[in-house]
């Protein structure tokens, strides 16, 4: 019968008697009860030997033919012969219940029961230990099936059942935080209608245990102090030298698909750096394969470059060899990347999309991570043309909108609050003020924008009195849309106050006849922009933390209700429709 590696783990004893060998044979399991021998060891003559990592290797089965040692026929004396081979398991629970291979059969488990109950609509695993899942599995259904996990233990020879879960559909992660305090654990499937008879079903159709993968994911990168050495697993942060540690700046691995527009990196004079080749073994853990001596000015990223790495990282370095733990936050302006040209194709980015919609009327650009078109770019648009900001999310087969802008004209500036965390953003454009057909010349948009990286210095917020201009703030606006229609004019727009103007107090209180929507705000780069708008409120708003979320800044449109009128005429009187309420007021 094959052997599961939770059966044999590392630590196992194998003991073969005097006169007596073994072969040990590597297996695959192909279904439910079928496997397919992989290798097969040489004759083994060890009376003693103890498992290790090396014995397992990737295999997870294994099973033994045992032989007289000389070689003779034993097909009279066969069970004296097995006798002469012995196993022994290091662990189980110490009660007596020892980890065999995972096994389903007909019935469930139920609460304070100690064997399977009759149930041809139920398949129920055999109990295992917690340490047969390695802190490292996760259980699958397939769709039409849900299932539910038990907690047992085992003691005077059979088996309680401690609590039962309630069905879900949901993967489940057995990690260190699920296992503990659980001794043994069993597993019921069954149909999400629950009146299938399930006596037949080939499980391995039904579940899947497998390990939890964690898929790689990019970010821009970014610098801590500290750097990669050969062979490690993690940054080295520590040193006895803090001086030493201080001349180097490590960045977090990126993949080689993040870099497929770039052709080559130029580093900045007076630094150096290391790229820092890297494997993944899909579960978290990086380790650096090889490290390129210290490299200066142009590094082209050619095949050459590459040749089979997946994933990259930098150590960066001054070659003056002084410090760099004060740069940590501008080490990224060290680097220029050489981009291939934006390009459009014929379409737009619609909200949610995983591709370009069909549209002569617009041209969607190709799409580029965040890293090589940083926050506090802006976007200048030739006069004729209006271009929406794109910001798309990765997936695992390609990329999702998740945000969208509305239409600038003029410029359009990519402000933290656009950006949030999305790592990738895209264009879309069209001639403005309508869109027309511009299928035929989407080689000539490339030119009609121009990206202007922010240089000025920054400026504080500063808090004045509330106070109103005609207009309103619109979705994604970077400035208010000015009153100079009847419709507009029937709103007003505030200021932007910062969550500190509000300290002290608890709620504010709109007058009658009115009503405001509250207009959170990002400011960076010197740069106000609409991140979202409330409905219109009116009566008590209350500031507490629902109220501001993560949000640091606001401002207020107001106008009359039930019917709209022309507020450019009292803009100086609408502070006083609003109460700002402090305890002391209360």
């Amino acid at each position: 019968m094959p052997i599961s590696k939770g059966m044999l783990p590392v630590g196992s004893e194998i003991v073969v008697q005097p006169g007596y060998q073994y072969r040990v044979i590597y297996l695959e399991k192909t279904g439910e009860n079928t496997f397919k021998v992989l290798s097969r060891s040489s004759l083994v003559t060890t009376n003693y030997f103890v498992v290790d990592a090396a014995f397992w290797g990737t295999n997870q089965y294994v099973a033994f033919n045992i032989a007289t040692n000389p070689t003779s026929d034993i097909s009279s004396k066969l069970s004296e012969v097995a006798s002469k081979f012995k196993l022994y398991h290091p662990e189980g629970t110490g009660l007596g219940h020892m980890d065999k291979d995972l096994t389903w059969s007909s019935g469930l488990w139920q609460l304070d029961g100690n064997v399977l109950a009759e149930s041809v609509y139920h398949r129920s695993s055999n109990p295992l230990t917690l340490g047969y899942f390695n802190n490292d599995t996760v259980i699958e259904v397939e769709a039409g099936y849900k299932f539910a996990y038990v907690v047992m233990n085992y003691s005077e020879g059979q088996y309680h059942v401690l609590s039962v879960s309630d069905y879900q559909t949901a993967p489940l992660y057995i990690n260190e935080t699920f296992s503990t305090g659980k001794e043994l654990l069993a597993i019921i499937i069954t149909t999400t209608n629950s009146d299938v008879d399930m006596t037949a079903l080939d499980m391995a159709t039904v579940v899947d245990l497998h390990p939890a993968v964690i898929p790689h994911v990019d970010k821009e990168f970014s610098f801590i102090t500290g750097y990669w050495e050969g062979g490690k697993t993690a940054i080295t942060t520590v040193n006895a030298d803090q001086n030493f540690l201080n001349r180097f700046a490590a960045s977090q691995p990126q993949s080689k698909s993040y870099y497929d527009s770039i052709n080559s990196i130029t580093i900045a004079s007076g630094y150096q750096v290391r790229v820092i080749f890297l494997s993944y073994d899909n579960y978290g853990k990086y380790t650096v394969s090889s490290r390129s001596n210290n490299l200066t000015g142009t590094i082209t990223l050619d095949e050459t470059f590459w040749g089979s790495n997946q994933y990259i990282a930098f150590n960066i370095s001054k070659v003056d060899n002084t410090s760099v733990a004060g740069e940590l936050d501008t080490l990224y302006s060290k680097f220029t990347f050489d981009m291939d040209p934006i390009v459009f194709t014929s379409g737009y980015w619609n909200l949610n999309g995983t591709a370009l919609t069909a549209g002569p009327n617009f041209g969607g650009s190709n799409i580029i991570p965040r890293q090589f078109m940083r926050p506090g770019t802006t976007v200048q648009i030739e006069s004729g043309y209006q271009v929406r900001l794109v910001f798309l999310s990765k997936t695992e087969t390609g990329f999702k909108v998740m945000s969208r802008t509305e239409n600038f004209v003029g410029s359009a500036p990519l402000t933290d609050g656009f950006y949030q965390d999305f790592q990738y953003v895209a264009f879309n454009i069209s001639t403005a003020p309508n869109a027309t057909n511009i299928s035929t010349v989407l080689d000539t948009l490339p030119a009609k924008l121009t990206f202007v990286p922010f240089t000025a210095e920054e400026i504080a917020h500063v808090d004045a009195d509330l106070a109103f201009v005609s207009g309103y703030w619109n979705n994604y606006a970077i400035a208010v849309t000015p009153g100079t229609d009847t419709f507009s004019k029937g709103f007003a727009a505030s200021n932007v106050l910062s969550k500190a103007y509000f300290d002290g107090m608890t709620s504010i209180q709109i007058a009658a006849g009115y009503q405001v929507r509250v207009i959170y705000m990002d400011y960076s780069f010197n740069t106000y922009s609409v991140m979202f708008r409330t409905n219109n409120l009116t009566g008590t708003i209350v500031l507490d933390n629902a109220f501001w979320g993560n949000y640091q800044y606001v401002a207020f449109n107001i106008s009359s209700t039930p019917t709209a009128t022309d507020l450019s005429g009292s803009l100086a009187t609408l502070p006083s429709l609003f109460t700002f309420v402090t305890p002391e007021a209360i």
